[in-house]
Protein backbone atom coordinates (compact mmCIF):
# COMPACT_ATOMS: atom_id res chain seq x y z
CA UNK A 1 0.00 0.00 0.00
CA UNK A 2 2.48 2.88 1.03
CA UNK A 3 4.70 1.59 -2.20
CA UNK A 4 1.69 2.30 -4.30
CA UNK A 5 1.17 5.55 -2.51
CA UNK A 6 4.53 6.51 -3.39
CA UNK A 7 4.31 5.67 -6.74
CA UNK A 8 0.81 7.53 -6.92
CA UNK A 9 2.80 11.04 -5.64
CA UNK A 10 5.51 10.36 -8.38
CA UNK A 11 3.22 10.29 -10.97
CA UNK A 12 1.03 13.14 -9.62
CA UNK A 13 4.94 15.17 -9.05
CA UNK A 14 5.54 14.13 -12.68
CA UNK A 15 2.56 15.05 -14.61
CA UNK A 16 2.46 18.34 -12.80
CA UNK A 17 6.73 19.21 -12.95
CA UNK A 18 7.70 16.69 -15.75
CA UNK A 19 7.37 18.90 -18.63
CA UNK A 20 9.12 21.70 -16.43
CA UNK A 21 12.11 19.35 -15.79
CA UNK A 22 12.44 18.45 -19.04
CA UNK A 23 12.42 21.61 -20.31
CA UNK A 24 14.89 22.30 -18.19
CA UNK A 25 17.10 19.67 -18.98
CA UNK A 26 16.93 20.48 -22.88
CA UNK A 27 18.23 23.74 -22.39
CA UNK A 28 21.00 22.76 -20.35
CA UNK A 29 21.73 20.60 -23.62
CA UNK A 30 21.25 23.09 -26.14
CA UNK A 31 22.96 25.46 -23.37
CA UNK A 32 26.37 23.34 -23.12
CA UNK A 33 25.89 22.50 -26.89
CA UNK A 34 25.82 26.28 -28.22
CA UNK A 35 28.79 27.05 -25.65
CA UNK A 36 30.88 23.98 -27.29
CA UNK A 37 30.06 25.27 -30.80
CA UNK A 38 31.10 28.95 -29.99
CA UNK A 39 34.22 27.20 -28.25
CA UNK A 40 34.88 25.41 -31.73
CA UNK A 41 34.42 28.52 -33.77
CA UNK A 42 36.96 30.60 -31.66
CA UNK A 43 39.71 27.74 -32.32
CA UNK A 44 38.93 27.44 -35.62
CA UNK A 45 39.19 31.02 -35.96
CA UNK A 46 42.20 31.98 -33.92
CA UNK A 47 43.85 28.83 -35.70
CA UNK A 48 43.00 30.29 -39.18
CA UNK A 49 44.09 33.72 -38.35
CA UNK A 50 47.57 32.01 -36.83
CA UNK A 51 47.98 30.60 -39.98
CA UNK A 52 47.71 33.55 -42.33
CA UNK A 53 49.57 35.24 -40.03
CA UNK A 54 52.42 32.85 -40.00
CA UNK A 55 52.05 33.08 -43.66
CA UNK A 56 52.48 36.77 -43.55
CA UNK A 57 55.70 36.79 -42.07
CA UNK A 58 57.18 33.56 -43.99
CA UNK A 59 56.42 35.77 -47.07
CA UNK A 60 58.29 38.70 -45.06
CA UNK A 61 61.22 36.81 -44.70
CA UNK A 62 61.51 35.76 -48.02
CA UNK A 63 61.88 39.03 -49.34
CA UNK A 64 58.30 38.91 -50.93
CA UNK A 65 57.19 42.29 -49.55
CA UNK A 66 54.77 43.13 -51.85
CA UNK A 67 52.75 39.67 -50.74
CA UNK A 68 53.64 39.85 -46.99
CA UNK A 69 52.62 43.69 -46.82
CA UNK A 70 48.67 42.75 -48.78
CA UNK A 71 48.65 39.71 -46.36
CA UNK A 72 49.58 41.79 -43.22
CA UNK A 73 47.13 44.86 -44.32
CA UNK A 74 44.58 42.34 -44.24
CA UNK A 75 45.15 41.01 -40.93
CA UNK A 76 45.64 44.48 -39.79
CA UNK A 77 41.81 45.05 -40.24
CA UNK A 78 40.32 41.89 -40.00
CA UNK A 79 41.79 39.61 -37.64
CA UNK A 80 41.39 39.39 -33.62
CA UNK A 81 42.89 41.97 -31.25
CA UNK A 82 46.06 39.99 -31.04
CA UNK A 83 46.94 39.14 -34.69
CA UNK A 84 45.99 42.70 -35.33
CA UNK A 85 48.36 44.59 -33.38
CA UNK A 86 51.15 42.27 -34.39
CA UNK A 87 50.34 42.76 -38.52
CA UNK A 88 50.53 46.18 -37.49
CA UNK A 89 53.81 45.61 -35.68
CA UNK A 90 54.91 43.75 -38.80
CA UNK A 91 54.04 46.10 -41.30
CA UNK A 92 55.74 48.75 -39.63
CA UNK A 93 58.93 46.82 -39.63
CA UNK A 94 58.56 46.11 -43.20
CA UNK A 95 58.55 49.65 -43.98
CA UNK A 96 61.28 50.29 -42.06
CA UNK A 97 63.25 47.52 -43.75
CA UNK A 98 62.81 49.09 -46.86
CA UNK A 99 64.14 52.56 -45.62
CA UNK A 100 61.02 53.90 -44.70
CA UNK A 101 61.41 55.76 -41.77
CA UNK A 102 58.89 57.87 -41.32
CA UNK A 103 56.40 55.83 -42.64
CA UNK A 104 57.44 53.68 -39.82
CA UNK A 105 58.00 55.86 -36.96
CA UNK A 106 54.12 56.70 -37.86
CA UNK A 107 52.80 53.53 -37.79
CA UNK A 108 54.79 52.38 -34.41
CA UNK A 109 53.31 56.10 -33.11
CA UNK A 110 49.98 54.80 -33.51
CA UNK A 111 50.07 51.46 -32.32
CA UNK A 112 52.13 52.80 -29.28
CA UNK A 113 48.25 55.38 -28.96
CA UNK A 114 45.86 52.87 -29.71
CA UNK A 115 44.12 52.08 -26.60
CA UNK A 116 43.04 48.35 -28.25
CA UNK A 117 46.60 47.36 -28.28
CA UNK A 118 48.00 45.66 -25.12
CA UNK A 119 49.97 47.79 -22.97
CA UNK A 120 53.32 45.76 -23.40
CA UNK A 121 53.19 45.82 -27.31
CA UNK A 122 52.33 49.67 -27.30
CA UNK A 123 55.45 50.00 -24.71
CA UNK A 124 57.33 48.08 -27.65
CA UNK A 125 56.20 50.28 -30.74
CA UNK A 126 57.39 53.45 -28.97
CA UNK A 127 60.88 51.80 -28.18
CA UNK A 128 60.82 50.79 -32.22
CA UNK A 129 60.31 54.63 -33.20
CA UNK A 130 62.31 56.09 -31.29
CA UNK A 131 65.42 53.73 -32.08
CA UNK A 132 64.19 54.20 -35.44
CA UNK A 133 65.17 58.00 -34.85
CA UNK A 134 68.14 58.17 -32.76
CA UNK A 135 69.90 59.36 -35.75
CA UNK A 136 67.84 61.80 -36.58
CA UNK A 137 66.04 63.50 -33.34
CA UNK A 138 67.30 65.41 -30.86
CA UNK A 139 68.49 64.42 -27.28
CA UNK A 140 65.28 65.75 -25.59
CA UNK A 141 62.91 63.88 -28.25
CA UNK A 142 64.48 60.69 -27.59
CA UNK A 143 64.39 61.44 -23.88
CA UNK A 144 60.63 62.40 -23.54
CA UNK A 145 59.53 59.69 -25.99
CA UNK A 146 61.11 57.00 -23.60
CA UNK A 147 61.51 58.85 -20.16
CA UNK A 148 58.04 57.10 -18.63
CA UNK A 149 59.54 53.31 -19.63
CA UNK A 150 63.03 54.29 -17.91
CA UNK A 151 61.50 52.96 -14.61
CA UNK A 152 62.90 50.44 -11.95
CA UNK A 153 60.40 47.81 -13.24
CA UNK A 154 59.79 48.35 -16.80
CA UNK A 155 59.98 45.17 -19.29
CA UNK A 156 61.73 48.03 -21.74
CA UNK A 157 64.29 49.45 -19.03
CA UNK A 158 67.64 48.09 -20.30
CA UNK A 159 66.64 48.94 -24.00
CA UNK A 160 65.69 52.75 -23.27
CA UNK A 161 68.20 53.33 -20.88
CA UNK A 162 70.98 51.77 -23.90
CA UNK A 163 68.66 54.45 -26.17
CA UNK A 164 68.83 57.71 -24.25
CA UNK A 165 72.52 56.94 -23.38
CA UNK A 166 73.17 56.69 -26.93
CA UNK A 167 71.04 59.82 -27.51
CA UNK A 168 72.97 61.66 -24.55
CA UNK A 169 75.94 60.39 -25.86
CA UNK A 170 75.61 62.20 -29.04
CA UNK A 171 74.07 65.21 -27.95
CA UNK A 172 77.75 65.64 -25.69
CA UNK A 173 76.06 65.13 -22.33
CA UNK A 174 78.73 62.40 -21.16
CA UNK A 175 77.78 62.66 -17.65
CA UNK A 176 73.73 61.88 -19.10
CA UNK A 177 75.25 59.23 -20.76
CA UNK A 178 77.41 57.89 -18.30
CA UNK A 179 74.53 57.96 -16.04
CA UNK A 180 71.90 55.41 -18.41
CA UNK A 181 74.46 53.29 -19.22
Amino acid sequence: VEEEMRRDQMRRLWDRYGTLVLGVAALIVIGVAGWKGWQYFQAERAARFGTEFGNAVELARDKKTDAATLALDSLSKEAPAGYRALARLNLAALAAEQGRIVDAVAAYDAISKDPTVDSSQQDFARVRAAALMIDTADFTEIQNRLNDLNSIDGAWRHSVRELIGYAAFKAGKLDEAEKQF
